[in-house]
């Protein structure tokens, strides 16, 4: 068990980006690290923000990266909806081991349906218009024929 530790970054815009800096196997606030406030560059994976939940506020511990929980903690007029999880880490934290999160893409076949059924809606009113003009020509020929027998 081990905790992430979060630092609150002031982008080049006045918003506030999270940033997991590190990873603690074990937490002991004597190790506690005092890292740059003014980094020249942050290199890291940007990762969408969790959904806010419960945590343990008293102590400043919370069991996700939420913006939403973080907006009313920080002082921050704007914040960003992401979390970036920077590659490396300073000592005693190690990097954090997190995965590329994997896109939630999936076939909806309900949108293929409604795609065919336009497809099929199109082709009816094409036909519907051609059979209207064609029996609006044949109807002025007999129309014509006639006037001139």
């Amino acid at each position: 068990m081990g905790e992430w530790l979060i630092a609150n970054v002031l982008t080049a815009d006045d918003a506030c980006l999270p940033v997991a800096t590190g990873w603690a196997p074990s937490v002991n606030l004597d190790e506690f690290i005092v890292i740059d406030d003014s980094p020249s560059s942050l290199v890291g994976r940007l990762v969408p923000s969790d959904d806010p939940s419960t945590g343990d506020y008293d102590n400043d511990r919370l069991t996700v990266v939420s913006s939403a929980d973080l907006v009313n903690r920080w002082d921050c007029d704007t914040i960003y909806d992401a979390f970036l999880v920077l590659d490396t880490a300073q000592p005693p934290l190690e990097p954090i081991a997190s995965v590329t999160p994997l896109p939630q893409a999936t076939l909806n076949w309900l949108n293929i349906f409604y795609a065919i059924e336009w497809a099929f809606f199109a082709v009816f009113a094409i036909y519907f218009w051609y059979r209207l003009v064609a029996d609006t020509v044949e109807r002025e020929a007999e129309a014509a024929g006639e006037l001139h027998a």
